[in-house]
């Protein structure tokens, strides 16, 4: 059970990224309406930090998963450990989000 605790622990961990990821593609998208900025580069950053952002996040649920796997439990046992594990991470993540950008805006 403790492995399991440390494996969605350290996975929780890593959602500083990518939430850091997204709070700075919002911040750098109140650019856009200032008339002397460059519109293509500003959307281009922007596409490419939501990209990154939910690449980190799909790869570091993976790596959990594979943790998962290792940890030698039975199909149901997975099925609900990922389940849960994967509910928590997604609610985290957009909490994270929203209380992010509320602090900034």
């Amino acid at each position: 059970m403790k492995e399991i605790l440390e494996t969605i622990d350290s996975a929780i961990k890593r959602l500083v990224s990518p939430t850091a990821m997204l709070i700075a593609a919002a911040l750098l998208s109140r650019g856009l309406d200032k008339p002397d900025s460059n519109t293509f580069v500003i959307h281009g950053l922007i596409f490419l930090l939501v990209l990154y952002a939910f690449g980190y996040l799909t790869f570091s649920a993976a790596v959990a998963i594979k943790e998962f796997d290792e940890l030698g439990l039975r199909f149901w046992q997975k099925g609900v450990f990922g389940l849960s594990f994967m509910l928590v991470y997604l609610v985290l993540f957009v909490a994270a989000i929203y209380f992010g950008l509320g602090k900034i805006a």
